[in-house]
């Protein structure tokens, strides 16, 4: 009998853990983005823009970070690297380096590497107008590389199931 009450509860509590978590990620439509490293905060979901580059590989639009139609781009530099990447208005990693404008994926732009502000890992590259004195709706834009970052509700869904199906 009391197996069949611990079950019970197991049973419950899992599916109230469950009923939480869905409910916390469709009242919650901005996201916080982390450092796939450390797990700082570099972006917000609401600071995702559309900047398509005529340098894309190949683009598509996904939900991703509680977002519907992010602009995902695969962004090719030398031969072999590519990066499948996300823009942003916004974010709090700190560029390095000078200012380059050769083979820029943005034309107009010029562009240096950017770097979490906790732990120093690479996650993208920092954009800014070569020309300020042309219109532009932003002087400056972020392309974030999407392997290098992680939302804020799927840590939160992992640490979620791992208590409730392992225990405190």
């Amino acid at each position: 009998m009391f197996h069949i009450f611990s079950l019970l509860f197991l049973f419950v509590s899992w599916c109230s853990a469950e009923t939480n978590l869905s409910l916390s990620i469709q009242v919650n439509n901005t996201e916080n983005i982390l450092c796939r490293e450390c797990g700082t905060q570099v972006l917000t979901s609401d600071t995702i823009i559309s900047k398509p580059s005529a340098a894309s590989q190949h683009s598509f639009n996904d939900t991703i970070f509680s977002k519907k139609e992010v602009l995902v781009q695969l962004l090719v530099q030398d031969i072999f690297l590519r990066y499948p990447i996300i823009t942003s208005s916004e974010a709090t990693c700190i560029g390095k380096g000078d200012w380059e404008d050769d083979d820029s994926w943005f034309p107009g732009h010029v562009m240096k590497p950017c770097f979490c502000p906790e732990c120093g890992a690479f996650v993208g590259w920092a954009f800014e107008n070569d020309n300020p004195t042309t219109v532009d709706s932003s002087n400056q834009f972020f392309g974030l590389i999407l392997a290098n970052l992680i939302g804020e509700n799927f840590v939160n869904s992992l640490l979620t199931f791992s208590s409730t199906h392992y225990g405190d």
